[in-house]
């Protein structure tokens, strides 16, 4: 209910971590919220360009996805409001349980379409290597999230993924290696 105070701890957020996917899009939320927010193209451009950079830095971050999308639309930006909809939609596939139910090859050929909609996003490639998991191929794995690990964001999972490819070709050092990464990557996270 105080947008002006919203405003002003996300731009203390997003100074204190520019890379912070949640604090652009607190700040864009916030933007959108001041009273003059509707007839403030300025204030509208400033909101996009805050929901663009939560995107850069977390791919998949379904809700600003939408929120970018609506507001091309309602800005008479058609066909990229349109766009970034469908690609949204598409995000919005990895998560349901339609996809978790799909036979492991046919989860990496819809995860590998989607990584081709939204190429620096980790998850597409995270969902091909559990997959390549599943089918007994951990070298493929292991393969797929070193790419995935280029991408953003890196996630808990990433690690703990890359762990569990270094358990399945049992490769007793990947798995020290990993084992360490994943429980710093934990503890930098809580």
């Amino acid at each position: 209910g105080e947008p002006a105070a919203a405003k002003l701890h996300a731009e203390a957020a997003v100074a204190a971590d520019p890379r912070d996917a949640e604090a652009h899009h607190q700040l864009a939320l916030a933007l959108l919220e001041l009273p003059v927010a509707a007839e403030d193209a300025t204030q509208t451009a400033e909101a996009q360009a805050s929901l663009r950079k939560a995107i850069q830095e977390d791919p998949g971050r379904i809700e600003a996805r939408f929120l970018l999308g609506t507001l091309m639309l309602q800005a008479d930006d058609v066909v990229r409001g349109e766009r970034l909809l469908e690609v949204t939609d598409l995000v919005r596939e990895l998560d349901t349980p339609g996809f978790q139910a799909l036979d492991p090859r046919t989860r990496i050929r819809r995860a590998r379409t989607i990584a081709e909609e939204v190429p620096a996003w980790s998850r597409p490639l995270l969902e091909v290597a559990r997959a390549q998991l599943a089918l007994g191929q951990p070298a493929k794995a292991d393969e797929t999230l070193a790419e995935a690990m280029q991408l953003k964001p890196k996630t808990l999972e990433l690690y703990k993924l890359r762990y569990a490819a270094a358990i399945a070709r049992n490769d007793p050092k990947a798995q020290k290696n990993w084992l360490e990464r994943w429980t710093d990557k934990r503890s930098q996270d809580e």
